[in-house]
């Protein structure tokens, strides 16, 4: 009887080591084959923003081409520059004698751009026109009265400069004294190819991140910072009025949108294309200028928290599932060996 027990003992022992080695098993392989689906989805869901941004910003460059080149090829617009070389003698050279002239033609400008765009899209955008040698010439977004500017571009708008010398359209983000946009620079030409002068028509870059994280809803925070040599292109007064800040590791370029300071500091000193802080997940999208040169980037991100909580709440419900399983073909056994 004693050795009958004693038996009955050592497989009982030998029943619950077993036990509780599957259980600890089964349990660490469900943690990892459900994190690993959760990475899983969260890297499809980072790439998932990339592909969408880039699609996204591939679609404003066609629409930005498509109206530059409308405005460009307009006669009436090019028949303006003509009338202007004519009365003024030149279209390089202003100074305070032929300003009025210039003005003037401005002013046409304005009457003829407004009656082109009405009832178009074309509008929503920054209209910018210019004189050869990168002058510019109207300034379509600023109020009558303040639009004409005859002011010298060409140390800092590489784009006007590009476009200007080639002949042909260029494409590219560009920081200008004032602002961070996606621009697209198409020359004005004549019948016979001379240079008459450019237009421009830009996409502010804040404004293209506000609108593609009302599309792409899940991509709900961002944080845009530049490279830090683009200070000395920068107006100080938009760094005195704090819309842009210079840090340490670069220049903070509007507000981060839903990121609080302690996240923000780990974006600007993570080494990483993409990077996990707590239930928040970030990649960074490089930002390149129109000669593929590096500019900055944008961190766009996401909270997974809702996602996360599914998962811990699938791996609760399973874990407490195999446990009572467990539990009961233990009981069972016990019984049995009893």
């Amino acid at each position: 009887m004693e050795v009958k027990k004693s038996i009955v003992k050592k497989i009982q022992r030998y029943f619950l080591l077993s036990f509780a080695l599957f259980l600890a098993v089964s349990l660490i392989s469900f943690y990892i084959s459900t994190r690993f689906v959760f990475e899983k989805q969260t890297n499809n869901l980072i790439r998932n923003f990339e592909d969408a941004l880039s699609g996204f910003l591939k679609q404003k460059e066609a629409e930005l081409l498509s109206y530059s080149l409308t405005l460009a090829n307009n006669k009436l617009i090019q028949n303006v520059y003509l009338s202007l070389a004519k009365e003024a003698g030149t279209l390089t050279n202003v100074n305070e004698s032929n300003r009025p002239i210039f003005e003037k033609y401005g002013r046409e400008l304005r009457s003829e751009y407004e009656a082109l765009v009405k009832g178009t899209n074309i509008p929503q955008y920054h209209i910018h026109f210019h004189l050869p040698q990168a002058r510019s010439f109207l300034r379509v977004h600023l109020p009558p009265g303040s639009d004409v500017k005859l002011d010298d571009l060409s140390g800092f708008r590489k784009t006007i400069v590009a476009a200007q010398s080639s002949k042909k359209p260029i494409l590219g983000f560009e920081v200008g004294r004032h602002d961070m946009s996606y621009r697209c620079i198409v020359p004005i030409l004549s019948k016979e190819g001379e240079l008459l002068g450019s237009l421009e028509v830009s996409y502010y870059i804040d404004r293209m991140m506000e609108e593609f994280s009302q599309v792409f809803k899940q991509a709900d925070r961002y944080v845009i910072v530049l490279n830090k040599e683009l200070e000395r292109i920068i107006s100080k007064k938009l760094i005195e009025e704090e819309k842009v800040k210079v840090l340490p590791q670069g220049i903070l370029f509007g507000k981060p949108k839903n990121i609080d300071e302690k996240t923000l500091d780990k974006i600007l000193n993570a080494k990483d294309e993409s990077l996990n802080i707590g239930t928040q997940y970030f990649f960074k999208f490089h930002l390149k200028d129109y000669a593929g040169n590096p500019m900055g980037y944008i961190a766009i991100g996401t909270d997974q928290k809702a996602t996360i909580n599914i998962f811990r709440l699938a791996a609760l419900i399973s874990t407490a599932f195999l446990v009572t399983l467990l539990l009961i073909i233990a009981f069972i056994i016990t019984r049995q060996l009893k």
